[in-house]
């Protein structure tokens, strides 16, 4: 069970894009949203101090499926299948937690180019 389940809090949300020509660490670019978390690169740095749920949505228009995993602190949470084409977003998802006690690094790597069009929702609640 959640810390936070117990209390009242408001989540912000912060809306980025993921984008890549090639195989690799995907560059990480902010959009929209409550708050602008920090991002070097293709690093996203997780403030200490919030419980995040991030929620990623990469999208490619390369066959056959591709793959993609997530690396928090530098330690990959698995291979998931890519199946969005790259003129489509959000049709997979992929949903890691993370109770950030210490500033820790997200990263999204793939193993083929995907669009623009792929996205990373960060969901932050206050400890």
């Amino acid at each position: 069970m959640s810390y936070n389940v117990g209390r009242q809090v408001v989540p912000a949300l912060a809306i980025c894009s993921l984008s890549s020509a090639a195989a690799g660490f995907t560059t990480i670019t902010y959009i929209n949203g409550n708050f602008t978390p920090s991002i070097s690169g293709t690093t996203l740095t997780l403030d200490a101090g919030y419980e995040y749920f991030l929620v990623t949505s990469p999208a490619t228009s390369s066959a056959p499926s591709p793959t993609y995993e997530t690396f928090i602190g530098g330690v990959s949470q698995g291979a998931y299948p890519m199946r969005a084409t790259g003129f489509s977003s959000g049709l997979d998802e992929k949903f890691d937690s993370v109770l950030a006690d210490a500033p820790t690094q997200f990263q999204v790597s793939v193993d083929n180019a995907v669009s623009s069009n792929s996205r990373l929702q960060v969901w932050r609640i206050p400890l």
